[in-house]
């Protein structure tokens, strides 16, 4: 998060540490999606003439960073979303939800966790 504020910084914008962290927060932390979220708040910031990082911009921001994700995204579900049932498994781990509800046989569960896991 200090990396953040500072390379804000040099750019003289003006990055509170509540906001960085809900950035951190919206990424979870991967690198990749991490640097696209900046980079989507600083073009922001440079299309709006706005000086400070703020909530309402970084919002604005992650659902830029969504739409550019989701074509990648949307290939890798549908790579894996080939067996039946695996996508609906899928969407309720991501969601951190139980996965073995829903009918879902238990099998299928695991295959489609030990599958996602090895991807």
């Amino acid at each position: 998060m200090a990396y953040i504020v500072e390379k804000y910084a040099g750019q003289g914008i003006k990055a509170d540490e509540n906001v960085v962290r809900e950035l951190v927060e919206l990424t979870g932390g991967h690198p990749y999606d991490t640097m696209l979220l900046c980079n989507e708040a600083y073009h922001l910031l440079l299309q709006t003439g706005g000086r400070d990082l703020t909530l309402t911009l970084l919002r604005q921001a992650y659902a830029q960073a969504l739409r550019i994700l989701e074509p990648a995204l949307t290939e890798i579900l549908d790579e894996l979303g080939r067996s039946a049932h695996m996508r609906e498994v899928i969407c309720r781990l991501a969601a951190d939800s139980r996965p073995y509800r829903g009918g879902t046989h238990p099998s299928s569960v695991a295959r489609t966790r030990y599958l996602f896991r090895s991807s």
